[in-house]
């Protein structure tokens, strides 16, 4: 019975470098004639993590630093986000800013185009930013506003603090 199994192992052995040579085939030919699709993909990507991380940071920044009417329904509205399907996004982008679009027939504008690629990176930003802007919520709570208002009467300049204060204290411990 061992030498059976450990024959059984090495047919396994010989299958799986038969696969793995054919994979490593498929995957050249894939990169050589479809490049463009990975190169989208990777820019859809790379674009929409960008984008928002970087409103996240700015509604983070925003909701911890200011008071604002209004506040906590901006909260509840970014994180009701989490419960809608990521497709919901580039529906709502279509339905009301999209060729006869109600908000593009409501102001009288022309619609706006949203079926490319800026459309795709406009919704996947939207689906992505509850959790960037989440991280970046709980970041901001170990940010005391003591720091911020000795850097203020420090004279340091909006762009200091943000350099040698905030950004520091954002990152993982």
């Amino acid at each position: 019975p061992i030498f059976q199994a450990l024959q059984h192992v090495g047919y396994g052995v010989l299958v799986a470098r038969q696969f793995a040579r054919g994979g490593l085939a498929a995957l050249g030919t894939i990169l050589v004639s479809q490049g463009g699709v990975l190169a989208n993909t990777v820019g859809y990507g790379v674009g929409t993590a960008t984008l928002a991380v970087a409103l996240g940071w700015g509604l983070a920044h925003a909701r911890r630093l200011y008071v604002f009417p209004g506040r906590r329904v901006l909260h509840a509205v970014i994180l009701a986000a989490l419960v809608m399907p990521t497709f919901t996004f580039a529906m709502a982008l279509v339905i009301l800013l999209g060729h006869n679009g109600y908000a593009a027939r409501l102001v009288g504008a022309p619609p706006v185009e949203v079926y490319g690629r800026r459309g795709l990176v406009t919704s996947g930003t939207l689906a992505r930013l509850p959790y960037a802007y989440l991280t970046l919520v709980l970041a901001y709570r170990h940010l005391g506003v003591r720091e911020l208002e000795s850097a203020a009467l420090l004279g340091a300049s909006r762009w200091r603090t943000m350099r040698v204060v905030v950004w520091p204290r954002l990152r993982a411990p």
